[in-house]
């Protein structure tokens, strides 16, 4: 695992994220400003996937 490790880290193509993920950030930034973000805890996103 540590040489598969080792081997991404070194390298040298480095992925885009698309366009999009900004646009999703910046609108949670923003509701985490207005104070209109919902935050979950680990078990409560554990029963939404389970």
């Amino acid at each position: 695992m540590e040489s598969l490790w080792d081997a991404i880290c070194q390298e040298k193509h480095q992925s885009q994220s698309p366009d999009w993920h900004g646009a999703v950030l910046e609108e949670r930034r923003q509701q985490i400003a207005a104070g209109e973000a919902k935050w979950l805890g680990l078990d409560e996103l554990k029963k939404r996937l389970g």
